[in-house]
């Protein structure tokens, strides 16, 4: 029971419901809207449970190391032992559950774009007491390979913020039809600001996964 209340192991079992959530709904999309979220998914959900195992039963992790050649320092060090034994206080898990509410309320005001750099700029200098100019770097990093991963390269919209005018979108699945397309481009894609449909005569109700304002229909 007290290692249930480690810090680590909470917000470890809080990731694990979210992806195996994000997993599973993406089961239920089409072969081409499935792959982000199905193919990101399961890699994450596979690492995220070996994370949870080397907290419930790290012996489990450093046999296995062992019976491979005995590698890992963790074999070696006497006082990786001791350190599983530690239990962190209940102000510092709560304040890690700030952190992660606090990303969330900033995705949703002023969306992702700025809410990635400042979160980790602040999150690394006040948590990690990083230097400033590490901090700083490894923001622009983070803030580089959002855009140039999602936007440039998935070409996909990221969530802009309700303060720049976007729609809260809180995962959220909507059935119905979709908005009417501006143009006549039938049998082509029609890209517009904030999201891309393929232009059909007649089509079913479309559910939408709102969080890239991306339309999951089967292409």
């Amino acid at each position: 029971m007290g290692r249930m209340l480690e810090g680590r192991t909470i917000l470890t079992i809080l990731m694990l419901a979210f992806e195996l959530y994000v997993v599973v709904v993406g089961f239920g999309y089409g072969p081409n809207s499935r792959i982000f979220p199905v193919g990101i998914g399961i890699p994450t959900l596979a690492l995220t449970i070996v994370a949870l195992v080397a907290v419930w039963r790290p012996g489990l992790l450093r046999s296995a190391d062992a019976s491979l050649g005995g590698s890992s320092i963790a074999v070696e060090l006497p006082a990786d032992e001791e350190r599983e034994n530690v239990s962190y206080p209940t102000a510092r898990v709560l304040r890690m559950i700030g952190w992660l509410l606090l990303a969330l309320a900033g995705i949703a005001l002023v969306g992702f774009r700025v809410t990635v750099p400042v979160y980790i700029l602040l999150f690394a200098r006040l948590e990690g007491r990083a230097r400033l100019l590490v901090c700083t770097l490894i923001a622009l990093s983070c803030w580089a390979f959002t855009i140039g991963y999602f936007e440039l390269f998935m070409q996909t919209q990221l969530f802009k913020g309700i303060f720049f005018g976007d729609t809260l979108p809180l995962l959220r699945i909507r059935n119905g039809k979709h908005a009417p397309l501006k143009g006549k481009i039938c049998g082509s894609w029609h890209i517009t600001k904030r999201s891309w449909r393929r232009c059909v005569s007649s089509s079913p109700p479309m559910r939408e996964f709102t969080l890239f304002r991306i339309p999951l229909r089967d292409f």
